[in-house]
Parts: structure tokens; sequence; C-alpha cells
């Protein structure tokens, strides 16, 4: 997972770099999420976890995802003002789905009976969490990005796997504990790589 980075790297970002560059963290988790996540994300699982075997199926369950339409209807609405009440609702509806989805981790965290998919996780997060931050990291100068605008996005890169991860497991009946092993075991080494992070941009 490349994306949907934003549930630990936004409080992060906010904290160590501040609200001058958030939009650069959302740029970045929002185009990560929409075409990682719930675009090539959600191809790869569907082929893969409901052995489809047509493309016409694979381009349907993208096509239905309910994060797309909600892109596409945030960009087609973004200069219509929502009434105060209306807005307040949806933020609640918000924190809820994040509240669920703390939940389901933790009920298939107290469902692991072992951590037999660790070496697969571990390469995974080596991957995810060491290697693209330090290439692309590198490759940011070359592209004008520097500052605090490139430590926000290596921030962004070196986040652990987040919800949308167990979320497409559990929707195309993936391995689930490889899932939840990779949200659990992300978020620790981050305190270990985060310094790192910090100290090299």
């Amino acid at each position: 997972m490349v994306g949907n980075t934003g549930y630990l790297g936004f409080p992060i970002t906010l904290a160590m770099v501040g609200k001058e560059y958030f939009a650069w963290a959302l740029f970045y988790d929002l185009l990560g999420s929409l075409f990682g996540a719930y675009a090539f994300g959600v191809a790869l699982a569907s082929h893969f976890g409901s052995n489809v075997s047509s493309y016409w199926q694979i381009t349907r369950a993208i096509l239905i995802n309910p994060a797309l339409w909600s892109f596409g209807f945030g960009l087609l609405f973004r200069q219509v003002k929502i009434p105060t009440v209306v807005e307040f609702f949806l933020e609640k509806l918000a924190w809820s789905t994040v509240a669920l989805s703390l939940v389901l981790i933790g009920m298939r965290l107290s469902r692991l009976n072992s951590w037999n998919s660790l070496p697969q996780v571990g390469i995974s997060l080596i991957i995810k969490m060491l290697l693209v931050p330090l290439i692309l990291g590198s490759t940011l100068p070359l592209f004008g990005v520097t500052g605090s605008a490139a430590q926000v996005i290596v921030l962004q890169m070196a986040m652990p796997p987040a919800f949308a991860t167990l979320v497409i497991a559990e929707t195309f009946n993936l391995d689930r504990d490889l899932a939840v092993t990779a949200l659990a075991a992300g978020g620790i080494v981050l305190l270990l790589t985060l310094p790192l992070w910090l100290w090299l941009f």
C-alpha cells in the first residue's frame, strides 16, 4: 500500500511540520488512496480474492467502490455550501467510521493465533516503510520539492499500512491475518523509523 496513510500520517504531519504544509499531505494521501488503494488495490483484490476472471468484473468492482464515488461527488460539489447541521452529522459519521475501523482491527487482532505471516509482513514493511521513502525522498529535490514540503511527502510515504488494507482484505476475502499483522507491525516499526526520516530529511 503506497497510499492510504492519513490516519497516522495527518496527525504526525501536523505535529512535526504544522498546518502550513498540510495540503501536501492531503494531496499525497488522496492520490495514493484514490488510485493506489481504491483503484489498483481493488483490482488486485477482486482478481485474487474473489477468483474473478473477466476484466468486466474487475472494472465493476472498481466502479462500485464508494471511495471513488465520494471523491467524484466531493470535486463536483466543492463550491456548494453545506448547511452547518449536515456538516456536523457528516463529521460525526466520518469519526464513527474511523472508530468502527479501529474496532475491526481490534477484533481481528484478538483472533490472531500466531505470527506466522510476520516474515511476509517484514518484507512488505521494509519495502513500504524503508526503501520507498528512501528512494523517492532522495529524488524529490530533482523535481524541485525541498524543505518542509519534501519532509511532509517523505513522512506520508513512510507511514505504515492503514485501514484500507484490512477493509479490502475483508471485502474480497483475502488473508485477514496477514493484513492485520501488517497494520500492527507497521505501527510498531513506525516508532523506530520516524526519528530516522526526521533526521535524514
